[in-house]
């Protein structure tokens, strides 16, 4: 498993990704966000998740930079780099008072790895 984000579009280990604990954007939540699926290296509903990332935005009145092909690729680029067979996608699209303040990261989760690790309990778990 490679701990690679992206991060505006650009791949980089994510123990050099950072965010400065000011950014009141970040600290506040003036953000949105979408999770995709990948299950057998596969990405799920990509279009409908971007076209509801971008709705999100606007509704809250989030300028940005970015566009639903760029955001695409930058997703696929990712699951590539990183060539997970099962992980979860998660967007963060952060406003920011300038451009150069903007962000829009992915990073992959693992949750099963993260569950597996992290509890003492398999009460947690949902029965469904």
């Amino acid at each position: 498993m490679s701990d690679n984000i992206s991060h505006n579009g650009k791949l980089i280990p994510a123990q050099d990704a950072h965010i400065a604990v000011d950014n009141i954007e970040f600290t506040y939540g003036f953000g949105v966000y979408e999770g995709l699926k990948i299950r057998n290296g596969k990405i799920y509903f990509v279009d409908q998740h971007l076209d509801r990332l971008m709705q999100s935005a606007d509704i809250i009145g989030l300028e940005h930079p970015f566009n639903k092909n760029d955001i695409q690729k930058w997703i696929i680029e990712l699951k590539e780099k990183n060539a997970p067979d099962a992980a979860n996608v998660k967007i963060l699209l952060i406003g920011g008072k300038t451009k150069d303040a903007q962000f829009l990261s992915k990073h992959l989760l693992y949750p099963s790895t993260y569950l597996r690790n992290s509890l003492k309990s398999p009460d947690f778990y949902l029965k469904i």
